[in-house]
């Protein structure tokens, strides 16, 4: 708003020429003809610019519309939001390829028969490193082509690697299905390349090894 001494020459302006825009020599002229001083609110504001030398007058104590005119709008607060998405599920085949030197040996058979029957049936696979461990349960899974996914497992290993969790894709937290997750979905069978890594954390990832329902704090 104007104060008094500014409303007094916005009111002379107006009735003097009989327009709302004015030029910087006139703004002169009526400091001379009416003994007023301190009138650089006007012409050094860029509020009140339209043109080079030329300045609209203000009505009310504010500077009406005009094209010419930059006006100063109040910023808009904008609500920061976090967009929730969800990955999609991968629909590519996960079934192992046949070896064709592979020979069964051992606990091939059981393990087979486990594949085969589909249920729920965690099996804890022990033994020398090197002796087929792992590409028994693939072969098997081969030969019955049950898809399978593996978890190479490390003492970092935590849950968010093996549940999931939320990640950020373009702008967007986005929830990213963990492989025991993507399992229980697809009905797959879940290798967990050593699992014994896990010893010290074993008391909480084996709530997954025991039910057929998982919980996801989301």
């Amino acid at each position: 708003m104007l104060n008094e001494k500014q409303q007094k020459f916005v009111d002379l302006a107006l009735k003097e020429y009989g327009s709302d825009e004015i030029t910087r020599k006139q703004v002169q002229e009526l400091e001379s003809k009416f003994n007023l001083t301190g009138n650089s609110w006007l012409v050094n504001s860029g509020d009140y610019k339209v043109g080079r030398g030329l300045y609209k007058l203000p009505s009310n104590g504010v500077v009406n519309p005009s094209k010419n005119i930059k006006q100063k709008l109040p910023k808009k607060e904008v609500a920061e939001t976090v967009t929730l998405k969800e990955t999609a599920q991968n629909t590519e085949s996960l079934v192992p390829n046949k070896e064709a030197t592979f020979v069964s040996f051992g606990n091939y058979k059981d393990i087979k028969n486990i594949v085969k029957s589909k249920i729920f049936y965690p099996t804890f696979i022990t033994g020398l490193s090197g002796n087929g461990k792992t590409l028994g349960v693939t072969q098997a899974c081969a030969e019955l082509k049950r898809e399978l996914i593996r978890v190479n497992i490390t003492v970092e290993t935590d849950e968010d690697d093996l549940l999931g969790g939320f990640r950020l894709v373009d702008g967007a937290t986005v929830w990213h299905d963990g492989p025991v997750v993507d399992a229980m979905k697809r009905g797959a069978l879940l290798l967990l390349w050593r699992l014994t890594l896990l010893l010290i954390r074993l008391c909480v990832y084996n709530q997954y090894l025991k039910v057929t329902v998982c919980s996801l704090k989301r």
